[in-house]
């Protein structure tokens, strides 16, 4: 098994689960930091952002040493859509 590359910045992939497709898109949050909230976001005209529904998706959180990797699974739909990281203080 090949553990992934991290990244600093998001990245995004299509993933088949048995006949199901989902967006995979992961993270990193650096263990380092403290009092910063980060937010995954989606738009359909890069304007008007809303948090993606965490109902519809299914969130992993892996140990990385000084880094978490958040991995999260979103259906993936015949529309089009944007994804970002918000990140608050």
């Amino acid at each position: 098994m090949t553990l992934p590359i991290l990244t600093l910045t998001p990245v995004v992939d299509v993933v088949d689960n048995g006949g199901e497709t989902f967006l995979s898109f992961h993270y990193t949050e650096s263990k380092a930091t403290s009092g910063i909230t980060t937010i995954v976001e989606q738009s359909t005209d890069l304007v008007n952002w809303e948090p993606i529904d965490l109902n519809e998706a299914t969130v992993n959180r892996m140990d990385r040493g000084d880094v978490d990797q958040i991995t999260v699974y979103l259906p993936a739909n015949s529309s089009s859509r944007f994804l970002r990281v918000r990140v608050e203080k």
